[in-house]
């Protein structure tokens, strides 16, 4: 994944800041190192850029 373009909500984010494409976005889920956080992107489905809210979410590794 491309390095994510840090981006605030105003009101409604729907319409992709590069490309203009105003039809929504795809959600993509990173990792941050070794540990149960995740971070939650924003993939535009016309230009690919990825876009980072600051969302972050805990999600435990798989027991092996």
């Amino acid at each position: 994944m491309a390095q994510p373009i840090a981006v605030q909500v105003n009101e409604e984010l729907r319409t992709c800041p590069e490309c203009g494409y105003q039809n929504g976005f795809h959600v993509a889920f990173q990792r941050e190192g070794q540990g149960a956080t995740v971070a939650v992107r924003l993939v535009c489905p016309s230009c690919s850029a990825a876009f980072d809210l600051g969302l972050r979410i805990t999600i435990e590794r798989p027991k092996t």
